[in-house]
């Protein structure tokens, strides 16, 4: 709760600094700390559906879940390009502000006990958490492997996302007006992701689910390459959103299923931590190859590569533990 009120009084400033070359250093400041207070969020957030939901019903909670997060990315750009176009950038910081206090209120309302004894706030408390944490997954080889995974398919996915409006208006001269369909064409497939994660997720194993999305994601990578039209391009990315919100659901679900309540939030953090990393150099990565090569093409064929070295170390790395784990038991 305390990091959406956070948020919610760092964007108020935002709107309250002049906008100028000299406060453009405060401006990013204050990003970052919302950036930073933000992303406690998602941690505490995970580790509290499994307390509040019975095991059977959490695939179906972090399918909803995934779907209003894929939905909010449709509607978000629409939303703040039509806000843009009749009141000035500085209300979006009070827009944002609002949104983060709904949020806490909405956190305030859920009906939870919390069953463990509170640990005294501190820089300390948090070393330590935070090294309990990076003990538990580096021990737990499974989700180690996985969010290893996860370093390697979030760089070759942000390789072509972090650079994906530029495709649009320069490879296909989409005009920026028009741009935000086909975003909503990619939402809609994770949506639909989201959704179909449920009939796949205890059906079929959750390495078996995670590695075949892997390599789809890979193939659509690949197939970037020969869309001659945006609305290929965007339909392929929709198909890649689809199965990676399978993944982001099975993943949670799993995440959930073997680690001990106590430190769950600990572990979401750790794992997203691994798993994220690889995103800011992406970034930079495809950036610079786009100029040196001026080809579009380079990056979809890193991006390709990248997934699927990322799941062929997986995979070994699996294989291996899974043979370790036999020879122990017999």
């Amino acid at each position: 709760m305390s990091g959406e009120l956070v948020c919610s009084f760092t964007a108020v400033l935002l709107f309250a600094i002049p906008y100028n070359e000299a406060t453009y250093p405060i401006i990013i400041t204050l990003g970052f700390i919302i950036s930073v207070f933000s992303s406690i969020h998602h941690p505490v957030f995970q580790a509290l559906i499994p307390e509040l939901y019975k095991e059977d019903k959490i695939k179906n909670v972090n399918s909803q879940v995934s779907m209003i997060d894929s939905f909010v990315s449709i509607i978000a750009p629409v939303s703040i390009g039509v806000i843009l176009m009749g009141l000035d950038k500085r209300y979006l910081s009070l827009l944002i502000s609002f949104i983060y206090f709904i949020s806490f209120v909405t956190i305030v309302m859920v009906d939870y006990k919390n069953k463990r004894a509170n640990s005294k706030f501190g820089f300390k408390i948090i070393m330590v958490s935070l090294h309990e944490g990076i003990n538990y997954v580096a021990v737990n080889k499974s989700l180690r492997n996985i969010a290893a995974l996860f370093f390697f398919v979030n760089f070759g996915i942000r390789v072509v996302f972090s650079n994906l409006i530029w495709i649009f208006a320069v490879v296909y001269g989409i005009h920026e007006d028009k741009i935000p369909l086909y975003f909503i064409t990619i939402g809609l497939g994770a949506i639909v992701g989201a959704k179909g994660a449920t009939l796949v997720i205890g059906r079929y194993s959750d390495v078996l689910i995670i590695s075949v999305c892997t390599a789809i994601i890979a193939l659509c990578s690949l197939l970037f390459a020969f869309a001659k039209t945006p609305m290929e391009l965007s339909i392929m990315l929709a198909v890649s959103s689809m199965v990676q919100s399978i993944i982001i659901v099975t993943f949670f679900t799993y995440r959930q299923k073997i680690t001990e309540i106590n430190i769950l939030s600990r572990v979401v953090a750790v794992t997203r931590l691994i798993s994220y990393l690889s995103i800011p150099f992406a970034a930079l990565v495809s950036g610079r190859l786009l100029i040196d090569s001026e080809s579009v093409l380079n990056i979809y064929i890193m991006s390709a590569l990248t997934i699927a070295l990322g799941l062929c170390v997986f995979l070994f790395f699996h294989r291996k533990s899974a043979c370790r784990t036999t020879k122990a038991s017999v």
